[in-house]
């Protein structure tokens, strides 16, 4: 729970409203779902979200996050195959069973587990019950195989990135993390490397590294819950008082002002 309240702490300190997407079986204390695995906190972290719905936005991320024992649920990325329909639509279906159970407001904001999702079969589901944004990487290499996935007819698709090398075991972020890339190199994931991730690139580094004019815009950073420890918060409001300081970066408030202001990017009317 504290990690949870972190959160809370951040969203009230810098008048955000942030997104939290939730694997139901989690929260299914009255053990709708077959999978039900509530955690013990379950009914504190229910009521911190009602609570709270100014700071907090309640979010959709899966029912099990897993399918055949692999943990992703809506595109097997393993083997490259769809998951059946039937079962993208009860996991879906469960999953809003389980969050009108809980009187927890019906989620707009959807994120895939493992990224991968079926382009014309999960966003058209995902539409039926409500929701109106789907997050997520607009590229994936996984296995030897790389995927892409174009906007969608039924929601309004919104790409995000991991870009500061933040991974879901890394909590104790204020000391920092030393990670070693794919090129062999170890490398300190602290506040400095996550500002510089963020901050806009130069020409020459895009035309380097990214072989691109510029970047591409995106809608959002997205992270893990693991992340917002005790010991991540000094790191967290480093990072967010520097991007406030910067002219040359806008940084939104809500989930509806990102969309609008991706959108502006893109040349989206």
């Amino acid at each position: 729970m504290d990690f949870y309240c972190n959160v809370l702490s951040l969203a009230k300190q810098y008048k955000m409203r942030i997104p939290l997407c939730f694997t139901m079986k989690y929260l299914d204390v009255n053990h709708i779902a077959p999978e039900s695995s509530p955690l013990p906190y379950a009914e504190e972290l229910i009521a911190l979200l009602k609570e709270n719905t100014e700071c907090i936005e309640f979010g959709y991320h899966g029912l099990t996050h897993e399918y055949k024992n692999k943990p992703i649920e809506f595109f097997d990325t393993y083997t490259n195959s769809n998951v059946p329909y039937n079962i993208q639509r009860f996991h879906i279906q469960t999953s809003f069973q389980i969050i009108e159970s809980l009187f927890l407001s019906k989620p707009e904001v959807f994120v895939p587990p493992g990224h991968a999702w079926q382009l014309g079969v999960t966003d058209k589901i995902l539409s039926e019950y409500g929701i109106k944004y789907l997050i997520s990487v607009s590229e994936l290499k996984f296995n030897e195989r790389s995927y892409r996935w174009m906007d969608s007819q039924f929601l309004s698709f919104l790409p995000r990135t991991s870009v500061m090398e933040i991974y879901h075991a890394d909590i104790n972020l204020d000391k920092g993390v030393m990670r070693r890339r794919s090129d062999g190199r170890l490398v300190l994931i602290n506040a400095d490397s996550a500002k510089k991730a963020i901050y806009p690139r130069s020409l020459y580094y895009n035309l380097r590294h990214r072989r691109k004019f510029m970047s591409p815009p995106i809608h959002s950073y997205m992270t893990h819950i693991g992340n917002f420890s005790n010991q991540a918060m000094g790191f967290w409001r480093e990072v967010l008082d520097s991007l406030l300081e910067r002219e040359e970066i806008h940084v939104c408030h809500t989930n509806v002002e990102a969309e609008k202001y991706y959108k502006i990017l893109r040349g989206i009317a």
